[in-house]
């Protein structure tokens, strides 16, 4: 009843309409905050957004059956309505979503994992530690949905399912919109993982300040039984000193020694125990290690911590690598801020040993979306590859040549020969690996796993894999380089 969906909310803050009605003794069938999703007895919220308003939706619900509306002001419609005042509809809804699938996180060992960069990695590290340890894992994130972290009524249904089918635990990306938006409220962690922060978002949060407030918020006593943090940035070392009322363990690259990165893989020594991941990069080394300090928080025995890094299977759009003859290489990476593309490209440097090898470097930067960072992106790229070829990447309502000046203007004056533009993003892809000389690498960052691309309102299909393969496909059976 709704009665039972409202247990925890402020009685102060809710009030009920028609006034004096008994509306909640109503039964509800589900609560959901897209008007298409409503089915008989649902309870609709109308969410305040930033380019859609849900009370302008709520006479469609009713069409499809709600029964109860959640607003933050009273509608002239006729159906009950709890009123919770301006900006309280989604804590509001978080409460009611625990309330009704019964909290089903307090059956679940969680993990949760927040940060800029290796949110993605360090999550599905953990799934694969827990699963060699013998605890069946779910893994929710970017790789599952249309967002990281999914509203409170998608995230709190995906936990109940997961008791249901038996799962154990569950390891999550927790990112700062979720955070901020109250979709992880009523969510206890047992262990909670701050890999670092460096500037993205702030289209959303304005400031790096808001921003690091938005993660910071995660680390309370209410919130998290163990904190990991990551203490090789100045975030991570201020979150330190302000979390209390919980234990924490702390990583840096210090507790890191005898490092070697090969190919198709790295390995490290922590805490006197050998680590072998079948992943390349001293970042990936780093998620890695964050994985270790949550496994090692949840009492994971050493053999389970070994085998389930050893065993990690590959994870798209993550440093997928793709052989040409000639001891050549294409990097697909989602790489899409300052910092991961940097920490991507001395990965790739790694790679290539020997005079006159190169690294080559294809990216864009998305549209509508954090600007400031586009010219920090091609000044990383300009110094840490040999030749950077720019192009296009979810443009959005933007023009991809604008997007591309923005890049450029990061770029300094003496390694701006360096730059090559095609805006096409298959033919920059074509260009790049047609171009490789032997024992080079070419780097294809910014999208990864999508398979989509974003252009005026079109969403059309493309995979810089699929790009990548069929290119060095054509080369290998001995046709012209797809760019000529």
């Amino acid at each position: 009843m709704l009665a039972d969906l409202l247990e925890g909310l402020n009685e102060v803050d809710v009030a009920c309409y028609p006034a004096g009605a008994s509306i909640q003794d109503l039964n509800i069938s589900s609560i959901e905050y897209d008007s298409r999703s409503v089915i008989d007895g649902s309870l609709f919220c109308c969410l305040v957004g930033q380019h859609a308003d849900g009370h302008d939706f709520a006479s469609q619900a009713i069409s499809s059956g709600a029964r109860v509306l959640l607003v933050e002001r009273r509608l002239a419609l006729p159906i009950a309505q709890v009123i919770v005042g301006e900006g309280n509809a989604r804590p509001a809804m978080a409460v009611m979503s625990a309330n009704f699938y019964r909290h089903p996180s307090r059956s679940l060992v969680m993990v949760g994992v927040t940060g800029t960069n290796g949110k993605t990695t360090v999550t599905h590290m953990v799934a694969s530690i827990l699963e060699a340890s013998g605890m069946p894992v779910r893994v929710i994130g970017t790789l599952g949905g249309a967002r990281t972290t999914p509203e409170s009524p998608d995230l709190q249904r995906m936990l109940a399912d997961a008791v249901t089918s038996g799962t154990k635990a569950v390891s999550m990306e927790v990112s700062s919109h979720g955070i901020v938006q109250h979709r992880v409220d009523d969510i206890h962690f047992n262990v909670a993982v701050f890999t670092n922060l460096s500037p993205e978002h702030l289209d959303f949060h304005a400031t790096m300040s808001d921003y690091f407030e938005a993660k910071a918020a995660l680390f309370t006593p209410d919130r998290v039984d163990t904190a990991v943090i990551y203490t090789g940035d100045e975030w991570g070392r201020s979150l330190v000193g302000r979390v209390s009322g919980m234990d924490v363990l702390t990583f840096n690259d210090s507790d890191i020694s005898d490092v070697s990165i090969g190919a198709s893989g790295s390995s490290f020594v922590i805490d006197g125990m050998p680590i072998y991941i079948p992943m390349i990069g001293v970042h990936n080394i780093r998620n890695g290690v964050a994985a270790i300090r949550v496994a090692q928080s949840l009492g994971i025995s050493h053999d389970a911590i070994l085998d389930g890094l050893a065993g990690m299977p590959p994870l798209p759009g993550r440093f997928n690598t793709h052989e040409m003859s000639g001891d050549r290489l294409v990097v697909v990476d989602f790489a899409h801020t300052p910092e991961a593309l940097e920490e991507l490209l001395k990965s790739a440097r790694q790679l290539v040993s020997a005079p006159g090898e190169k690294v080559i470097c294809v990216f864009g930067c998305g549209g509508n979306r954090d600007r400031l960072k586009r010219p920090d992106m091609g000044k990383v790229a300009s110094l840490l590859a040999d030749r950077v070829i720019l192009t296009s990447d979810n443009s959005r309502y933007e023009e991809p040549e604008d997007i591309i000046r923005e890049i450029i203007d990061g770029v300094d004056e003496q390694n701006r020969d360096r730059v090559e533009v095609y805006i096409d993003r298959r033919e920059a892809i074509e260009h790049a690996i047609g171009s490789l000389g032997i024992g080079d690498v070419a780097v294809v960052a910014g999208k990864g796993h999508e398979t989509t691309m974003e252009f005026k309102g079109q969403i059309s299909h493309f995979d810089d894999s699929e790009v990548v393969r069929s290119c060095i496909d054509t080369i290998e059976s001995g046709g012209l380089p797809c760019w000529a």
